[in-house]
């Protein structure tokens, strides 16, 4: 004789619908009754549970799952059923298979175990992963083979499973019956099953806290039954001492998982649909365009719609953008267990990056997240906590001790002598992948209450790195050594967002930077349209300093201020090509004859020549354009015009834009109005 056991808990939705199927299915003159066990449900379900035909028991508060599987066996052994087949009121496990998994041949002494197909049935990943890990480590545990330890569709000898003696209450239950079972030399049956995992599922099962609370039962179960042979025991020792590594190693992915996890502001937005037209994308007030090797990006409106636009125009960009990152990552790092070692490590370290941002990139952050559908990668991290750790990454890139980011040249030009205005020309190396430098993009932002500004960066970074207001502030950052490290501030390409949306000068740029900390040290070149120009040198825990820059001057990647003499920036002094590209800038400066005109700085930054003018091999980190930049811009910042590289990397012109014109007329310009370009021979 056997019968159906569900536990349920809160499942008024789905139970009557499982239960009418499952009586419906029983074969004529067989009967097999249902149980629902009411595990304190505040809604109807033991209700419903009951007009569809189940035979209810109650838990008068929630006492758990296995609490409930425990009360419906031991109702079953004394009613005089010999078996039970269990299975979820979630609706996860089609009712058919549970009348299959009942009348299985196995023997009734067996347990009989469903096995799920998660990867097909479209699981949650945390739900794979945390399913996979039990398998491993109840596996090693129980000394055979267990290939799916979570699954709630089972087959279970009554008298046999109450003498085992399991005493967890949740669903650590399925897992120490498993262990007890195998240890005792059950037979155990798998049998493949369907699975069901709808859209609207609504489950009780924490990730990241059942897990743990499953490896904790299964560790305590360990030691406490008796194993059967000592020679069995020699080995399974050694085994258990590789499975408690895992378990360690597991608890503390999923207590980082859950320290970690950060969730998206709620944003209220429309969702108007992608216009393509030729070459030209259109989301709402925004567009984009790729032409002369650079995407022309127009953005507008508040921080959410910013956001939900940038991601809407550029997904596959920035799908692109991720995956070649990854696949860095991935060449670097080949081993699966080494990278999520690692990708933990940064998740704890950073894990409260969030919290040196603003609301209104956080918001824009969210919405960017939700238009980015479906994600190719949320896999690996959920999307908006991934797009979190993306913004911070030239932070996180420039805490590294070998980092790729120390390797910038800028120029100041105060009083150019020409009918130019002052200028800064500066070359952007990020030395991580090409994807970079192939799809840069110039971005034309004009958020709401803000000053609008360009910023010359890649898909779905909404900092920036290098850029200019309409106020003709131009600002570009450094990467530098000195001072400590936090995984708390504001991250650069943050502040100098926030700057440019706010400051006009030099002055103004400076006093809004004292007013967040900085997560990382670094060096902020300042040009404005008077002709004020600085070098605003920050690290976490120091006051920021400025420095005033000449009429002509070069800034590379060490301190000259009050860091000068730390030993990490005396380090990069050392260790890296900063002094010889800063001699070479020097020597360029000393050696011009005449006014400096934005050509002059376009053959400045492609120079490839020592200090001493000596040619130097191709890629030769001492010169200025050592083959590697991701980009490099030349503004005037009286005119508010700024020219930007082509690629690849400083070969192609440099192609020119007028602020004032494109956000004048709020929209990307026709191709004559863009000229004249700075070719490599002017």
């Amino acid at each position: 004789m056997g019968a159906y056991v569900i536990p349920a808990f809160e499942a008024e939705a789905t139970i009557a619908a499982i239960v009418r199927e499952l009586l419906s299915s029983t074969p004529p003159g067989v009967a097999t009754p249902v149980v629902v066990i009411d595990d304190g449900s505040s809604d109807r379900t033991g209700e419903r549970a009951g007009e569809a035909g189940a035979i209810v028991l109650v838990h008068p508060k929630n006492l758990g799952k296995g609490a409930a599987l425990e009360t419906g066996l031991r109702w079953a052994k004394e009613q005089g059923h010999t078996v039970v087949v269990t299975l979820d009121a979630d609706g996860q496990h089609p009712p058919l298979e549970a009348v299959r998994l009942l009348q299985h041949p196995a023997s009734a002494d067996s347990l009989l175990i469903g096995v799920r197909d998660l990867a097909r049935a479209g699981a949650p990943t945390a739900n794979r992963r945390s399913n996979a890990f039990s398998n491993i480590v109840l596996s090693g545990m129980a000394g055979t083979r267990l290939l799916d330890t979570q699954c709630g569709l089972r087959r279970y000898p009554v008298a046999q499973t109450l003498s085992l003696g399991a005493t967890a209450r949740g669903f650590a239950f399925e897992a120490e019956v498993v262990l007890r079972a195998a240890r005792r030399g059950w037979p155990i049956v798998h049998v493949p099953c369907a699975v069901i995992y709808p859209q609207d599922r609504k489950t009780h099962f924490d990730s990241v806290r059942d897990p743990a609370r499953i490896v904790a039962r299964v560790v305590k179960t360990w030691f406490l039954v008796p194993h059967r042979r000592w020679q069995r025991r020699v080995i399974e020792r050694a085994a258990q001492a590789l499975g408690l590594l895992a378990i360690l190693a597991f608890v503390t992915h999923m207590v980082i998982g859950s320290l970690a996890r950060v969730s998206p502001p709620t944003v209220s937005i429309g969702r108007p649909a992608r216009i393509d037209d030729g070459a030209r994308r259109t989301v709402g007030r925004s567009s984009a365009l790729r032409r002369q090797g650079i995407w022309e990006v127009l953005l507008r409106g508040s921080p959410a719609e910013i956001g939900f636009a940038h991601s809407t125009l550029l997904r596959e960009e920035m799908v692109l953008t991720e995956r070649s990152l990854l696949g860095t990552f991935e060449h670097y790092v080949p081993t699966t267990l080494a990278r999520q070692l690692l990708l933990d490590v940064a998740l704890f370290k950073f894990r409260d990056v969030h919290r040196g941002m603003s609301v209104a990139r956080l918001e824009e952050l969210a919405a960017e997240s939700a238009a980015f559908t479906p994600d190719p990668f949320e896999a690996f991290l959920p999307t908006y906590q991934r797009f979190v750790y993306l913004n911070a990454l030239y932070d996180i890139s420039l805490s590294l001790e070998h980092s790729p980011l120390l390797g910038c040249t800028t120029f100041t030009v105060d009083r150019p002598g020409t009918d130019s205005g002052p200028l800064l020309a500066r070359v952007f190396d990020f030395e991580v992948h090409d994807v970079f430098d192939r799809q840069k993009a110039v971005f034309f932002v004009a958020e709401e209450g803000q000053l609008p500004f360009a910023s010359v960066a890649w898909p779905g970074l909404v900092g920036v790195v290098s850029g200019m207001n309409v106020a003709g502030l131009a600002l570009v950052v450094h990467g530098a050594r000195g001072g400590t490290f936090t995984s708390a501030g504001e991250p650069v390409v943050h502040a100098v967002r926030r700057v440019l949306g706010r400051a006009r000068t030099t002055e103004e740029a400076f006093q809004l930077l004292l007013e967040q900390p900085a997560m990382v040290s670094h060096i902020i070149v300042a040009q404005d349209a008077q002709g004020h120009a600085a070098r605003i040198e920050r690290a976490p825990g120091r006051q920021a300093t400025l420095i005033e820059l000449g009429n002509l001057a070069v800034s590379s990647n060490h301190f000259e201020g009050p860091l000068s003499a730390d030993p990490k920036n005396l380090r990069v002094m050392r260790e890296t090509s900063t002094l010889a590209r800063r001699a070479r800038g020097d020597m360029l400066i000393r050696a011009q004859r005449g006014p400096v005109k934005p050509s002059t700085l376009a053959a400045w930054l492609r120079d490839k020549r020592a200090a001493d003018g000596a040619e130097l091999a191709a890629g030769d980190r001492r010169a200025i354009d050592a083959g590697i930049a991701t980009h490099a811009v030349i503004v005037d910042t009286a005119q508010r015009t700024l020219w930007v590289s082509q690629g690849p990397h400083l070969d192609g012109d440099f192609v020119r834009y007028d602020l004032t014109e494109i956000f004048g007329r709020e929209e990307l310009l026709e191709p004559a109005a863009l000229r004249p370009n700075l070719g490599p021979g002017d």
